[in-house]
């Protein structure tokens, strides 16, 4: 009678633990939508910034005035809505890699699906090594982490020039 009731046991906790994965993908799927609605919030703000400095050049063009070099165009406002969504679109791809329990060998002959944690490919044995970040500096403008080489920043285009410490 015990192992008849062993097993139903072992039947609800997986149920109970299924259930809970669920619940989770549920969490995950809704904060990846709000984070999608916020890029996409941003991007309309943006796109709304950049229609109307269109619409103050088009209005100089019209009336056949030179357009002034202090057009009003909101840079740091730009600026900072490119950081929130290079930001937001990178914690949006984290959490949809966090998603996938599977990833594919990094041999190309092979490409077939491997765990998160596999150090070696179950198919071809070749070792699976984390892509590693090298060094970073900041961008002179927006201040956010870049590639040390980088000629321009990913974040707001801003191009980097090379700063040298000469030592004395």
């Amino acid at each position: 009678m015990s192992n008849w009731q062993d097993k139903v046991g072992e039947i609800g906790t997986k149920v109970t633990d299924a259930v809970e994965q669920q619940k989770q993908r549920i969490a995950q799927s809704q904060e990846a939508s709000a984070m999608q609605k916020q890029i996409q919030t941003l991007f309309d703000k943006k796109a709304m910034l950049y229609f109307n400095i269109g619409q103050q050049v088009y209005e100089f063009v019209r009336k056949g005035n030179v357009i002034p070099d202090e057009i009003s165009i909101p840079g740091e406002e730009l600026r900072e809505i490119d950081v929130n969504i290079f930001n937001l679109q990178g914690r949006l791809n984290a959490l949809e890699t966090a998603n996938q329990s599977t990833l594919l060998c990094t041999n190309e002959d092979c490409r077939e699906p491997i765990q998160a944690d596999d150090k070696f490919c179950g198919t071809c044995g070749r070792k699976q090594e984390k892509p590693t970040v090298g060094p970073q500096v900041q961008c002179i403008q927006c201040e956010q982490n870049i590639p040390e080489h980088a000629k321009f920043c990913n974040i707001c285009g801003t191009g980097q020039k090379a700063v040298k410490n000469y030592a004395l």
